[in-house]
């Protein structure tokens, strides 16, 4: 969890507004959670009889919707 905590002070240090005192709490946070979230560009959203609809299909992403 260092190595994530430490990503997240070096990749946000110069952001404004609030975010410096949030990555100054950022170590005594017992309920720190990182996780990657990605998303797949597929060409196509359907294969034969197989389609992808609503969220699989439409969401910008998983934070999005």
């Amino acid at each position: 969890m260092d190595d994530a905590k430490q990503e997240l002070k070096t990749t946000f240090q110069h952001t404004g507004w609030i975010v410096p005192e949030l990555l100054e709490n950022l170590d005594a946070a017992s309920d720190f959670y990182f996780d990657e979230i990605s998303q797949v560009d597929m060409t196509h959203w359907s294969q034969n009889r197989v389609v992808l609809v609503g969220d699989a299909c439409q969401a910008v992403s998983l934070v999005a919707g």
